[in-house]
């Protein structure tokens, strides 16, 4: 965590890295929330590409939060946030 926040200032030697790969998740989860949108499961009034990001966001706000106080369970919070961005088919 100390090294990607570190690497936000343009001129750190890790910046492009951490671009890329934020880039990277970002476009996957993208993908994947295209997907979920053209089987009319992703809720409505959010895009494909606003998934992503608040999926990332969570992603690395709950393992931020699980690093600070290691009782908390990031997955079930993370289930939480996809459960409000995907419709159950079931």
């Amino acid at each position: 965590m100390t090294l990607s926040a570190e690497a936000i200032a343009a001129t750190h030697p890790a910046h492009d890295y951490f671009v890329d790969v934020y880039e990277r998740a970002e476009a996957l989860l993208e993908r994947a929330f295209t997907e979920i949108e053209q089987r009319d499961l992703l809720a409505s009034g959010i895009t494909p590409s606003q998934a992503a990001q608040i999926t990332l966001s969570a992603t690395l706000g709950l393992q931020q939060l699980w690093l600070w106080d290691g009782r908390r369970d990031p997955v079930v919070d993370l289930e939480a946030v996809l459960g409000s961005l995907v419709i159950s088919s079931f």
